[in-house]
């Protein structure tokens, strides 16, 4: 699965509930610094994301669920769609 799928799949998993950071790195098998750099990632996408700290854990929120929830939903699609074999590369280019 490639860093850009990942970072979506982790703002589907916030527009659903908010999640800790433990949560979210069972649920996508992340370490935590690649977990921050994904949260990193879905920030600089849009997803606007906040965080606080209870009970020594910290827990994320999706703030802007409703206005990513279209794009989100058709760039995973187009993602896990997405296939690259050798056989794309043996035809010639159109100019």
């Amino acid at each position: 699965m490639n860093d850009l799928l990942k970072t979506l799949y982790l703002v589907r998993a916030l527009s659903a509930k908010s999640l800790t950071s433990q949560e979210l790195q069972d649920l996508l098998r992340l370490s935590l610094p690649t977990l921050n750099r994904h949260l990193s990632s879905a920030r600089n996408l849009g997803a606007v994301i906040t965080a606080r700290q209870t009970n020594r854990q910290w827990r994320y929120h999706l703030d802007n669920s409703d206005a990513v929830q279209n794009t989100l939903n058709t760039w995973i699609r187009l993602e896990e769609q997405r296939d690259l074999t050798a056989d794309d590369f043996a035809r010639p280019c159109k100019r």
